[in-house]
């Protein structure tokens, strides 16, 4: 009988979870489970022996180890997975133990960032954090990490420039909470009332940004996750894959209206082809300006989609729109 796969949770505060994470990965077969951190022990072997670790936020910072000495334990597993090449996933205070694991480091700022605002992505080929465009996403910090030595730094924001870094297919570390359900806002007000006090955050302001955009964050947080384990549960196999970023650039408005017509459908297309493992285009606040992001599980699997687009409608329909695309993983065979 094949063994499930299962992912473990490290959380520092109850309403904190895995949120909108918890029912792709129950999708993918993972059965799921928490450590409780000051309240259950951290097992370096169990976090060791995850298929996937999430690593958590909370109130409390790498700083804080003297009065909070489970975080020493935390750095320490963390530790020894990354350097197993183990798929980690570190989300604010999770990410901030992750780059300290890696020897970076981490400390307050004596400011905060609170509240919904979009990133500037790095243009590294393969940025799994490029179906976010520029929506906004929730941030909830005031400590900053250092990018680790052999890390790749993939956004910023004008107040905190180091918001997430990746390492290698198997580390994915971000500042902000993709994984926040914005139906549950109200528990992070509440739990969180004494901080938005001294940071004079209006929480009807967060409350009403959640609602405008908390639904499209989440179907573009979903398609992150979903691209950033296809290629961390693929393990050494994920050189072999072909990643392709950039921008669909349209000249004039009837270009537009030429990639809104056909775009549903070569979507569609795309991604029941075998060989997709992931395929987003999302249009940015320029109405001419498409994002695109692309996984394939390898040359043959992308040469075939190629083809397949040039002789399709949407090929044909699109053929005079400029692509400013950068492809990587061409030379893996």
């Amino acid at each position: 009988m094949t063994r499930p796969k299962t992912a473990v949770a490290v959380r520092h505060l109850l309403f904190e979870d895995l949120g909108i994470l918890d029912p792709l990965l129950r999708e993918r077969g993972y059965d799921v489970g928490y450590i409780d951190a000051g309240l259950d022990r951290i097992d370096p072997d169990a976090i060791a022996d995850a298929d996937l670790l999430v690593v958590l936020g909370g109130p409390i910072g790498v700083g804080d180890q003297a009065a909070y000495p489970f975080l020493r334990d935390e750095i320490d597993a963390i530790a020894r997975r990354v350097e197993l090449r183990r798929p980690t996933l570190g989300i604010c205070l999770g990410a901030q133990l992750i780059a300290a694991a890696l020897g970076a480091a981490v400390a307050p700022t004596g400011r905060a960032e609170i509240g919904y605002g979009p990133l500037t992505l790095d243009a590294a080929p393969g940025n799994p954090l490029a179906p976010l465009g520029r929506v906004p996403v929730l941030h909830w910090h005031g400590d900053q990490f250092d990018v680790p030595d052999g890390a790749t730094l993939l956004a910023s924001t004008p107040g905190f420039p180091h918001q997430a870094f990746s390492r290698g297919p198997a580390v994915l570390a971000l500042q902000f909470h993709l994984e926040a359900d914005h139906r549950r806002i109200e528990q992070w007000l509440i739990g969180h009332a004494h901080e938005l006090a001294a940071h004079a955050v209006d929480p009807a302001r967060l409350r009403a940004d959640a609602l405008t955009h908390g639904p499209e964050l989440a179907d573009r947080s979903r398609a992150v996750f979903a691209a950033w384990l296809d290629g961390a549960e693929s393990g050494g196999a994920a050189g072999a894959q072909v990643t392709l970023v950039g921008e669909l650039v349209c000249a004039t408005p009837d270009e537009a209206a030429t990639v809104r017509e056909h775009l549903p459908r070569h979507v569609a297309l795309t991604r029941a082809e075998t060989g997709c493992l992931s395929f987003e285009v999302v249009q940015t606040d320029d109405p001419l300006v498409w994002r695109v992001a692309e996984r394939f599980t390898g040359a043959a699997a992308f040469a075939a989609h190629q083809e397949r687009v040039a002789a399709s409608e949407w090929g044909r329909a699109t053929t005079g729109i400029e692509r400013r695309y950068t492809v990587s993983g061409l030379d893996q065979r």
